[in-house]
């Protein structure tokens, strides 16, 4: 079940590829220390910025696991 914040996180995904005339994405984390793992999202080969500010490698698994992404 999709809630408000994933719903908001496709949302953007799905209007920043359309922007961009893409329709694929990379997702990538680095790990910088004990507890900070930066994230980035690519779309072709430019990190995009989103509203929300801590998505997941979760909230993509989710993303996949009901099909919309």
């Amino acid at each position: 079940m999709m809630n408000d914040r994933l719903y908001k996180i496709l949302q953007e995904i799905k209007q920043k590829c359309f922007e961009a005339n893409c329709f694929e994405f990379e997702y990538h984390w680095e790990i910088w220390g004990v507890l900070w793992y930066p994230w980035f999202l690519e779309i072709n080969g430019k990190s995009i910025s989103f509203s929300v500010n801590d998505i997941s490698s979760k909230d993509l698994e989710n993303l996949c696991s009901e099909g919309y992404i």
